[in-house]
This record gives structure tokens, sequence and C-alpha cells, in this order.
């Protein structure tokens, strides 16, 4: 029995050896691919993340080392990553070569975010030079830097302040005498001392507004032999008051969820209004470790350092730091090399934090431009008189004009320099700072001769203009008169909305007719007036034409609500109209959807509203045969309510057709139409009541879909029990490509919007709640966001036969997808556009300037960054963009094709839109015009 038992053990231990074997081969393999993945992609957070976890398995400690290392050069620590790297290198810590390197450890974490954590194990860590040469004064100075650092934070400061007076405590136990023995007089020095510096310590302490202060006076109370003196009382009153000023934002922290951005702003403001400059940057810094991404925050921060510390180093710490964090913010870059030059920095390392800067990726044309002006400002401060800087400003300015053009525009389809400000920057420090007036004309007359955009622009004339009247010679005056006369012959006469609307032309002819005041004489203002007066005429027709355009645009035909066409005699309302373009194009191409109203391209009208001789009011759109006692004369049943019969030649539903009532249905079924109906004829504002919530509209199926109950009911079982599935069909039995599924709960139903754009049979399914958007016209359902997401991408000019496994092979290079989506047409075919979402926005910009412009499938994509425009709430603009115009014109159904002639006639066409335009409605809200209306306008 031992013999077996021993050998089950044995089999026991090999098999736990195999499995830990193929766990680390598959972990190693892992990191292969990761490492793979961060050479093509070094900002992927996750994946340095991943890799540290499984080198932690497989305990390879150099490996681990260069991987925390690589990461920590890149991305700034957390206070976790930090003391979990720094707990590892404790474990094989021998040497006192491994002992520094924690201290470096310790130096690095403490540089990244405020971390009491770290602070503290760093503290308990500097222990261990006690005994060694200046160890306590090294101790002391540890201690010292983590109450300056942490000291004033409100919650967990005062765990700090108590190590570090527990130490010298420990300190004054170790100068008193052995029992027995009498101390000297330099013992009893020592001992005073250091009691001194205890006692020292609780008074700082005291005075600092800290969590349990009540404690920590208590202390002092049993540890001072003598009375507390009137001071030290009125400053710990003084903190305490402070203390229960602060509780509230301090609760307001702890009950908040992260980033708690707005609780952090309320409590900096409180401090600034105290003038507790110190506390506020504590704050700041509390605020900046759930921040830390957040480029506005950091902005708002630096601006407050340099505003009320007036250090340059510390100002540098904290500029590093927030281009660590938030590299792909051009504007924290600008400041960090600002604030390096404040420092006195080699040029080395302004080199070197440029060419940084320039490739971290940022996501607008713009704050390249603002980089490289800053940076050619930088070298201009340092120009004397040797020729070295001025060769080096020039090729400089060379380099920037030549990024602009060969990069920005490819990459973002702008230059990011509207008016030219990096071309006259440099005509300027020519003429002025280099003293080379020809060079500086020699610029700007290159500039509008070959760039007809900057022909048209004012502020390139002005900057000219400026130019030869500071620094031209004799003739200045001649060639200011042509500057500004050839401005007036080329400016453009578009409004400009950065000057309120006022064209360039005009303000080139106000300067123009200002400069001849001044220097011309009769004949030579004489000829500029005439030159003003022809470009003139031109802005004035420019001005009466957008004129009448907006006084068009107001004036045009309003769109007709539709008004119920009451019969005389009779207060049952007829059949409804078709229903305007506008309404029935509700659904756009993002795909907004929202209930059965989507659905009316692809419906006939809908019948309307009666009343049974029982007062029921059978719901719109609900098919007669549900017990309706006066029919439509257009919708004849099989049998009436009344017993009448149908007219002849009638054709009964299709075998199969189910009739089944919508919940909450009293009216009476025939029995003709239980026997043989099997189908409903249902709309979504028919068939539910407007507060049910468990029901969910379906639409967008194909007409061909065969076992439509089956699929459905496999697809959303999933999401919870299924209490009815409808199907809605013609009168002829044919679907109708929506249903209706309702569910036993509402989290069923809500669980079930998620699979909105699944595919059956290649063809996507639109999802949305029922809401009737007749009754609720505002009732929109947008997945997507509007405006900038600079984390997301928009592909256009793609193969449709580009898949989304060839956009992640060829996107995922540059960093960690979130979400892919191919933009797809009703019946699923890809409309050669993509969104593609990064985890920041660093790699976003990265894939924009390597992707834009390459070749995937044999076309060459155009990459943006993602700016979807926002949606007109209102459903009569959105007809003018699924139409194509803007003139108020209203079409049936899909609109008047192009080779469609109008058969009415011009005279009643014109009378109509005359009526319209002078505002008289009465009209046009009206169910229509009568013969005698007619006969009149033809008889004019």
């Amino acid at each position: 029995m031992e013999v077996e038992e021993r050998m089950e053990e044995e089999d026991k231990e090999e098999d736990e050896l195999s499995s830990d074997e193929d766990v680390e081969e598959e972990s190693l393999k892992e990191i292969e691919e990761l490492n793979e993945k961060l050479s093509r992609s070094p900002f992927d957070y996750h994946s340095h993340i991943t890799i540290i976890k499984l080198l932690r398995k497989t305990g390879e400690l150099e490996k681990l080392r260069d991987a925390r290392n690589v990461m920590a050069k890149i991305f700034p620590l957390t206070q976790a990553l930090w003391l979990e790297w720094i707990e590892d290198e404790k474990k094989y810590a021998e040497s006192e070569e491994d002992h520094n390197r924690i201290v470096e450890l310790f130096e690095k974490a403490v540089k990244d975010y405020i971390c009491p954590e770290v602070w503290l194990e760093y503290a308990q860590y500097s222990i261990r030079w006690l005994g060694s040469e200046d160890g306590l004064n090294r101790i002391r100075d540890v201690m010292e830097r983590s109450i300056t650092a942490v000291g004033l934070h409100v919650t967990e400061g005062a765990a700090l302040w108590e190590m570090y007076r527990e130490f010298e405590n420990a300190m004054l136990q170790n100068l008193q005498p052995a029992p027995g023995s009498v101390s000297t007089a330099e013992q009893q020095e020592k001992i005073k001392k250091q009691s001194n510096k205890i006692k020292t310590l609780f008074k700082r302490q005291l005075a600092i507004p800290l969590l349990d202060m009540q404690t920590t006076m208590q202390e002092y109370i049993e540890w001072c032999e003598d009375e507390i003196d009137s001071n030290t009382k009125v400053m710990y009153e003084k903190s305490l008051k402070q203390f229960e000023e602060l509780k509230p934002f301090e609760d307001a922290l702890l009950q908040t969820a992260s980033p708690k951005l707005e609780e952090y702003q309320n409590y900096i403001q409180h401090e600034i209004k105290l003038g507790a400059l110190e506390r506020v940057q504590c704050i700041y810094e509390r605020a900046l470790v759930e921040n830390c991404l957040n480029s506005d925050f950091w902005i708002q921060y630096l601006k407050y350092m340099s505003y009320q510390i007036h250090s340059p180093k510390l100002l540098v710490d904290v500029h590093l730091r927030s281009v660590r964090n938030c590299p792909w913010t051009g504007q924290l870059w600008v400041l960090y090399l600002l604030a390096l030059e404040r420092n006195n920095a080699n040029k080395e390392k302004l080199n070197d934090v440029f060419e940084e800067a320039l490739s971290s990726g940022f996501t607008s044309a713009s704050e390249y431009v603002v980089l490289w002006r800053t940076r050619c400002s930088q070298i201009r401060r340092r120009i004397s008189n040797g020729s070295e800087e001025i060769e080096e400003l020039r090729e400089t300015f060379v380099k920037a004009t030549n990024y602009i053009n060969d990069k920005l525009y490819p990459a973002f389809d702008d230059t990011g320099d509207d008016n030219y400000s990096m071309w006259t920057f440099w005509a300027r420090c020519e003429a002025g700072c280099l003293k080379n007036h020809n060079k500086a004309v020699d610029i700007l007359q290159t500039l509008t001769q070959d760039n007809a955009d900057a022909r048209r622009k004012i502020c390139i004339w002005r900057e000219w203009y400026n130019i030869e009247r500071l620094y031209g010679g004799d003739d200045k005056l001649d060639k200011c008169r042509s500057i500004l006369r050839q401005a007036v012959q080329n400016c453009a006469i578009l409004p400009n909305s950065e000057r309120g609307g006022i064209p360039d032309a005009e303000v080139a002819c106000e300067m123009l007719l200002d400069f001849e005041r001044e220097f011309g004489n009769i004949e030579e203002m004489d000829e500029s007036r005439r030159r003003v007066t022809n470009k003139m005429s031109k802005v004035t027709k420019r001005r009466e034409k957008d004129a009448a355009s907006a006084s068009a645009y107001i004036q045009r035909p309003r769109k007709k609500e539709w008004q119920p066409r009451q019969q005389k005699g009779n207060k049952q309302s007829g059949p409804m109209k078709r229903k305007s373009s506008g309404e029935d194009k509700s659904h756009d191409k993002k795909g907004d959807h929202g209930g059965y109203h989507e659905e009316q391209k692809r419906m006939k009208t809908e019948e309307s509203p009666s009343t049974s001789s029982s007062g029921f009011k059978t719901p719109a759109g609900l098919p007669v045969r549900y017990g309706n006692e006066s029919k439509s004369p257009s919708k004849p049943t099989a049998v009436s309510s009344t017993g009448s019969k149908p007219p002849p030649g009638f054709k009964g539903p299709p075998p199969g057709f189910k009739n089944k009532p919508p919940p909450g249905f009293k009216g009476q079924i025939m029995p003709s139409d239980r026997n043989n109906n099997k189908s409903q004829d249902i709309s979504s504002h028919d068939a539910e009541p407007e507060s049910d919530n468990k029901t969910i509209f379906v639409s967008n199926l194909d007409f061909k879909l065969e076992n439509i109950e089956e699929k459905l009911q496999e697809i959303f079982s999933k999401c919870g029990k299924i209490d009815e599935i409808r199907v809605a069909r013609s009168h002829n039995g044919n679907f109708r490509g929506f249903v209706f599924i309702q569910f036993t709960d509402e989290n069923s139903a809500k669980e079930a919007l998620k699979l909105d754009r699944q595919h059956i049979n290649t063809r996507p399914m639109f999802v949305s709640p029922n809401v009737d958007k007749k009754k609720h016209p505002n009732f929109k359902i947008f997945r997507y966001e509007v405006g900038l997401e600079k984390h997301k991408l928009f592909i256009s000019n793609l193969s449709f036969k580009t898949t989304e496994e060839t956009l992640r092979e060829e996107f995922g290079k540059h960093g960690t997808l979130k979400a892919l989506r191919i933009v797809t047409n009703r019946s699923g075919q890809s409309k050669g556009l993509a969104y593609l979402e990064y985890e920041n926005e660093s790699e976003a910009a990265q894939a924009l300037l390597k992707v834009d412009g390459k070749e995937i499938d044999g076309f060459n994509v155009k990459v943006e960054i993602s700016n979807p425009p926002k949606r007109n709430p209102q459903s009569g603009d959105q007809s003018k963009s699924l139409l194509g115009g803007g003139d108020g014109r209203q079409f049936q159904g899909r609109g008047r094709g192009r080779t469609q002639l109008s058969l009415l006639p011009r005279s009643i066409s014109q009378s109509s839109s005359k009526k319209t335009q002078n505002g008289d409605s009465s009209n046009s809200s009206s169910g229509g015009m009568s013969n005698k209306d007619f006969a009149k306008l033809l008889n004019k």
C-alpha cells in the first residue's frame, strides 16, 4: 500500500510539473506576441501591463525588470505598479548595489504622482541606513521630504507625521541613560535637544488641518510634561476649525466615483479663496492621480503653478510629468519647451524635447504649427552676432514650411495655418532681426504668386505693407501703394467670419484710401478711388445676393403638418394622407430608428381611426377586420360587423393568415377572420400602449425571410423569456419587414436592444424601443456621438470588398482598437466607410499619420479624425438632406424623379407659392382646395 501511495503521489507531482510547463510555454508564446505588438505600437499601455503580469508568473527577473523599465520610460506608473515593482526587487536584494537600485526606484516613484503609501514604504526602508555614515541625516531628509509632499493631505497625511514622530521618539529612547546610572551634562543636553525636535513636530502637525486631530492633541498633552503654550492652542483651534470647513469637500470626494473632477474643482476654488497656496497644490496633485489623462486639467494646473510658484526647476518637473501623461497634446509640449528655456536648458536638451514632441502624434494640424512657431522663436532669441544661429533659424523656417505643406496637409486635409502665420513670421524675422529686407519681400512675393489662397488673404498683404513701411528704402511709399492696390485687386469678396462678416476686400479698400489720404496726391487719390469703387461694387453685389438667399430661405414654404380630413355629417376621420417625404425619411443614413414610422418608406398608407357603435375607438392603422362597424370603402373585408357582404371580385385572405388582436383589445373578432387569418397587420402605436417598456421593435428585415418566428425566437430568447412575437403582414399575407417582440420583463427588453445591427441573412436588423414617434416626435435613438472625437478615426474611400479583418490588421499596428464599424446600407452592403476607435488620442493620431493615403485593397484610403455633423432635430429639415435639396419642396414617397413632369398648371403653382411666401397659411393648413377655388385660379 505504501508503495502504491508513493507512486500515486509521484504521478500527481509529474502531472503538476507538466501542467506548469504547459502554462509556462503558453505564457512565453504570449509574451513573444505582445513584444512583437509593442515593437509596432510602443504606446499600447495594456500590452505593457500584460507582459509584466506574465513575466511575474514565469519568474524571469531580468526580463521583468527590462519590461518595467521600458514602460516607465514611456508612461508614468501608478502607485500600485511602483509598490509591486519595489516589493519584487526587495525579495532578491542581497548586495548594496541591489539596495541602491531600490532607492532609485523609490526616487522615481515619488516623482510621478502624489503617493502617500510609497512615501511610507520609502521612509520605513530608509531606516536601514541607521548606523551608517551620515545615515541619520539621510533618514531625516527622507522624512522631511515625505511630509513636504504629502503632509498636507487631509486624510492620509497624518500617517507620515506619526511615523516621523515615532522615529524621533525611538532616537530619544536611545539617548536615555541605562537604568541605575546618572546621565552626564552632555547626555542631558542631547536629550533636551531631541525632546525639542519631537515637540516641534507635534506643533507643526497640530497647525495643519488633518484627520483625527483630537487624538494627536491628546498624545501631545500626555507626552509633554509642561503645560501647553497658548500659541499652540490657538493654532490647534484654528486648524480644527479649518478641518470642519474642509470636511464637506472630503466627504464629497469619498462619496463620488472617479474621476471626481467637479468635486476637486470646487475644493480647489475654496482653497484659492482662502489663499492657502500649498494646500491648493496638494489638492491639484491629488486630483491628477484620478485625472492624469485630462490635458485641460494639466494646463490649468501649470498656469496656476507658473503664476504662484517662482521656481523654474520645480516647474520643469511638473511640465515633464504633464507631457508624459498627455503626450498627444501640443500645448503641453509648447509649455514644456518654454519652461526649459526659462530654466536655461542647453541647446541639445531643447532639440531633443522638440523632436520628441514632433513624433508624439497630435490630433490637429494647428498644434504642429504652434510647436514649429515656438521652436523658431526660441532659436531667434538665441541669435547673437554670429552666423551659426542665423543659418539655423533659416533652416528651421524652411523645415517648418515644408513640414506644413508636405506632411500636415496630406494627413489632416488642412495646413493648420489658415493665415500663413509661419510665412509672415519668417518674413518679419528676416526684415527685422536678420536685417535682410530683400529676403523678406522674396518670401511674401513667392507666397502670393504660387498660392492662390494666400493671395486672397488680407493678412498677407498687411504684413507685406507693414514690412515695407518699416524697413523699406527711399521708394517705400510707391511700393506700399503698389502692395495695397494688389491687395484690393486680389482679396476675397466673401464675408470673413473672423471680422464679423466684413470681407477681406473691404479691409484692403479702407487701407488703400487711408494711405492715399496720408501720402497721396490728387491724381493718385483718384486712381485709387476708381479701383476701390470697382471692387466695392463686386462686394455690394455679393452682399445683395447673400441677402436675397437669406430672405428666400426665411420666406421658404413651410411644410404642412398632417390634419385628418373631417367628413361632412360625421365626426369620424377619413383615410389618412400619405406622409410627406420629411416624415417618411426619418431613418437617416446614420441608422437612427425609433419605431413603426421609420418603415413608412416600405409600407402602404394607414387606415384612419373609427368608432364602433359601442363607443370603442379602434386604434389608427388597425385592420378593419377587428370589429370596425364603419368600414372605409377602400378597405373591404370578408364580413363586416353589420353582416354586409364583400363587393364582387373580393378575394379573401390567404390560407393560414393569422388574426390575433393586440394586447388590451376589447373589440369583437369576426369568426371568419379567427378561423382563416394567422398574421396581423399592425403598427407600433396601435399594438402597444404608450407606457409599455417590455416590447421592442425590430425592422429592416428581409421581405423574403423564411421561418421568421423561429429565427427571431432563437436570437432573442438569449435575452429573456419571450411572451409573444407579432409579425407584421400586409392584407395579402406578405411579410412587411418588421415585427414586435414582447418580453416578460423590462430588463429582457433592454438586453435585447444590444442586438441592434446584428445581421440576419447578410442584412442588419434595427432593434429599438416600441415608441410612437407621432406622439413623441423628439424621440431619437442615435447610437453614435456627434462632434469631434479625437480618439476615433473616420476612414473613407474604402473598397466595398474590404473586411473588418483587413482593417484590424492594418490599423492594429498603431495601437489597441476598442471598436471597429464598417458603415453598411440596409441590405448589409458596405458603403466604403468605416469608424475606428482607439484607446487614446495618441494612437489615433499615429494611425492617421501612417495610414492616410495608403493603398488598401486597391484603393487609396482617406483617414480623418472623427467629427460627425450635428443632427437637425426637426424632421422637416431631414427631408432636405435626404432629398439633396433645400428648396422646401415636398414629394410623396421617395420624392419626384428627375424625369417626372409636374402636371399642375403653372398659374396654380405660382399662386400657391405667392400665398405661402406672403405668410398666408390659411390655405396651406387646410385639407385642400375646392372646385370653386380651382375655377377661380384657371379663369385668371
